[in-house]
């Protein structure tokens, strides 16, 4: 009895489970806007099309979690006897499919950031050699793109071929594949379809070149290597880049002193909370660096916030993507940081210097500072 009762209990939740993706119900009564969950279907149908399941439609994609659960709960229960081993059995089977999607999603990623810039050389050869027009190139090129996003070509071949719409082909183009490289590609190539493909070749050879790593070396001054670093992550199904470089060897204290740095993300931020992440991370980082003790007075530390991911505005510590931004961020920061010492002018050692037990964070870092530049 009490195994058909709890048999019972499973069953009901794994249909409001389901109920609750498949009907965007929040309770049993339907009480959900038709724009919200209008908006909620195209982000989870979006996700399956970036993870190159085009096919699959997010209700079957969700049936199939509730099912695995169902399963596996019946079988874990079936052999403990225990309705909490039969949870812990349901939830792991369930959440197979999201890791899954998850691993398969950041591979297609990857696989765009490595295809695009060859892409775009041949776009710019068939464009200024060959005289192709510009979606003539670009639907060429993606027939021979690799096969994990062939089908992200197709769809935007067949939006143009159904419109004639370059525009729509291209949201379509960038909506599956969510790629910040494919992002600054597709807009450079529809801005110049629509204006006539003004200065196309080099607006492509400047994207088909790495950008960042000409910046990185375009700043050297007594540096023998340029520093970048870039952190990708995901927040609520969306991928967001934060890259950064910077330049300085010596004369870096206190507070950054001769150093140049040059961070930006793709995420849109308001201006207030992007200069007060800053604010913050430099603190941590950029100002707790010393190479030789001395000082100079031109230093800046710059973040930017372009908006090409096309998120709404944060402009709240309380939203769910600040603290995902931060990390990146202050991972970047760090590493820039840590950088300019390992590079440092007559460098042979990288120290890190940590302090315990002071009365407080000033106190602490005058002792950390002291340590640093003593001879001794």
């Amino acid at each position: 009895m009490n195994a058909l009762i709890f048999t019972m209990c499973g069953a009901t939740g794994v249909f409001l489970l389901y109920s609750r993706f498949a009907f965007d119900r929040r309770t049993l009564i339907t009480s959900t806007s038709t724009t919200k969950a209008s908006s909620e279907r195209q982000r989870a149908s979006d996700w399956l099309a970036q993870a190159g399941l085009i096919d699959v439609h997010w209700r079957e994609f969700a049936a199939v979690c509730a099912t695995l659960f169902a399963v596996a709960f019946l079988v874990t229960f079936a052999i403990f006897g225990s309705i909490i081993p039969g949870a812990i059995g349901g939830t792991f089977a369930s959440t197979w499919p999201l890791l899954s999607y998850r691993q398969r999603r950041a591979r297609r990623i990857a696989l765009a950031q490595e295809s695009w810039p060859r892409m775009i050389e041949e776009v710019r050869i068939l464009t200024g050699s060959i005289g192709a027009s510009i979606p003539q190139a670009l639907f060429q090129v993606g027939r021979r793109a690799p096969v994990d996003l062939k089908d992200a070509f197709d769809l935007a071949h067949r939006e143009w071929l159904l419109s004639t719409n370059f525009e729509r082909a291209i949201g379509v183009l960038k909506s599956t594949l969510a790629d910040s490289t494919a992002d600054a590609a597709c807009e450079t190539l529809l801005t110049a379809h629509q204006i006539g493909g003004v200065d196309l070749n080099r607006r492509l050879a400047d994207l088909a070149e790495d950008g960042w790593a000409a910046a990185a070396n375009g700043i050297l001054t007594t540096d023998t290597r340029p520093k970048g670093h870039s952190v990708r992550f995901t927040c609520e199904g969306q991928s967001y880049v934060v890259t950064g470089i910077a330049k300085g060897a010596g004369m870096i204290r206190p507070n950054m002193a001769t150093m140049l740095s040059y961070i930006a993300t793709d995420a849109a931020v308001e201006q207030a909370l992007l200069q007060e992440m800053l604010g913050e991370l430099v603190d941590i980082s950029f100002n707790r660096i010393t190479v030789d003790g001395d000082t100079s007075t031109n230093d800046a530390c710059v973040l930017l916030a372009t908006g090409r991911a096309d998120n709404p505005m944060l402009a709240s510590r309380e939203a769910a993507l600040y603290q995902p931004l931060r990390n990146a961020v202050e991972e970047v920061c760090i590493a820039l940081a840590q950088g300019l010492v390992r590079d440092g002018e007559g460098a042979g050692k990288f120290v890190t210097v940590q302090v315990n037990g002071g009365r407080s964070e000033s106190e602490c870092l005058e002792v950390a500072f002291t340590i640093a530049h003593s001879p001794l």
